[in-house]
């Protein structure tokens, strides 16, 4: 009998971590074309994940499963077996959706064993201090407070099963020697995900480039440069250089990126393992005939500096192909939905207002921001490119300088003009560049 259960959770781990590195390693993109929509979209993947719990000896404690559907998830096993490995040492995670899991209990629960999670999957020395202090509380304390003591000033971060999610597709990518490329519509928070995971809940040093059209080799290689100097003077450090909209330079610094990436060379030497190369690309979609007079949209702001051929100046993003090689590491993050954005653009303005607002003109502010989203959106043929949480950003930013600035209050002189007119400079004149 204990033979043949051995051998049917041999073969439904087997199959389970078949099917979490198929899932891993499934292209996003077709090879015969960039001008389509992703091929496997992030929405329709299992996202399944297994990960060995590791005490203090290295002896393997635990089993978690982490995926977006507790079901699927549970029927990779047998239904024989599944009960005992239940009272034994499998967890099964569920991460999905798009609301804040810190703002309920039962939430926050999920979200500190995801980070647990996310730690072990690192796997690094200052990983495994963490859990070793996570594991350190009183059982009493409560999971909202262990969280906000694991991740400190970052607190304000908002946690989803989605972005969760993505964050440990992303990190079992760099621990298992892979490239990570992240497919997705400007400022849907690819960089406050890397920063938040890499800088805040990992502890490892991560710097951003912002690549443009004007990014050139000679300041990518500054960059690495000084990466290069860091681990050799702190040979137990992890650096991670994380390239955002990397597709919108020249094809020669898109070439140099990839030499990075995907060879892992730096003028002919093979970067130290302590080094990791991140990017983020943003999406090849053609125009609507009706958009390309108008030319509304994020990729417009800085397009005439740009130069475009027949191929790219139909595109809603300024962007440059990217090579073949890297379709097989492409992730598609897509563009936010609205339950999501609408969860961030509330963080953000809660985040930021705190302290000038109260909690109604918050409310307020917030429902402004979230209108005048749909109504931009509307007015566009490509609604996703149309605006983005950076316009929430800016939207915030600009009416504190109402607020705060001399200048500022004397062109408002209440919260309501105030808030009307950093709503108006963001969206409304942005449709007349």
């Amino acid at each position: 009998m204990v033979k043949i259960i051995w051998n049917c959770f041999r073969s439904n781990v087997f199959d389970l971590l078949l099917k979490v590195a198929n899932d891993a390693v499934s292209r996003s993109w077709s090879i015969d074309s960039t001008q389509q929509q992703a091929d496997m979209e992030w929405a329709v993947r299992q996202r399944a994940i297994f990960i060995l719990g590791l005490n203090q000896e290295g002896d393997v404690n635990g089993m978690n499963v982490v995926g977006r559907d507790r079901a699927a998830l549970k029927s990779m096993f047998h239904p024989d077996l599944l009960p005992i490995l239940e009272q034994q040492c499998l967890r099964f995670q569920e991460l999905k959706g798009f609301k804040n899991m810190t703002e309920r209990p039962e939430g926050a629960d999920v979200a500190i064993d995801a980070m647990r999670s996310l730690l072990l999957l690192d796997g690094s020395d200052v990983s495994m201090v963490k859990i070793y202090e996570l594991d350190s509380h009183d059982r009493r304390t409560s999971a909202l407070r262990r969280l906000q003591t694991l991740i400190g000033e970052d607190f304000g971060y908002v946690l989803t099963g989605d972005n969760i999610t993505k964050m440990m597709f992303a990190l079992y990518r760099i621990r298992c020697g892979l490239p990570v490329m992240v497919f997705g519509e400007a400022g849907v928070g690819k960089s406050a995900l890397f920063r938040f995971l890499i800088q805040t809940l990992l502890g490892h040093e991560l710097h951003v480039c912002n690549v443009n059209s004007g990014t050139t080799i000679t300041d990518i290689s500054g960059i690495v440069e000084e990466a290069l100097q860091t681990v050799t003077i702190r040979v137990e450090a992890q650096v991670f250089l994380f390239f955002d909209e990397m597709n919108t330079a020249d094809p020669c610094v898109i070439a140099f990126l990839k030499e990075l990436m995907l060879d892992r060379h730096f003028n002919g030497t093979a970067l130290p393992e302590n080094v990791f190369i991140l990017a983020a690309a943003n999406p090849y979609r053609n125009l609507e005939e009706s958009d390309k007079e108008a030319a509304v949209g994020l990729s417009f702001r800085f397009a005439s500096s740009m130069r475009q051929t027949q191929e790219t100046k139909n595109l809603v993003y300024r962007v440059n192909p990217l090579p073949l090689s890297f379709f097989d590491h492409v992730y598609d993050f897509g563009h936010l939905c609205d339950e999501a954005e609408d969860t961030y653009i509330e963080e953000i303005c809660k985040q930021n207002l705190a302290e000038v607002f109260d909690r109604r003109w918050i409310d307020y502010f917030i429902g402004i921001v979230r209108k005048s989203h749909k109504v931009a959106r509307s007015m566009s043929s490509d609604g996703p490119s149309a605006v983005s949480l950076r316009d929430a950003t800016r939207a915030v930013q600009l009416f504190r300088w109402f607020r705060n600035s001399e200048a500022g209050k004397q062109m408002a002189s209440f919260n309501q003009m105030a808030v009307e007119l950093s709503i108006y400079l963001v969206h409304l004149v942005f449709f007349l560049i």
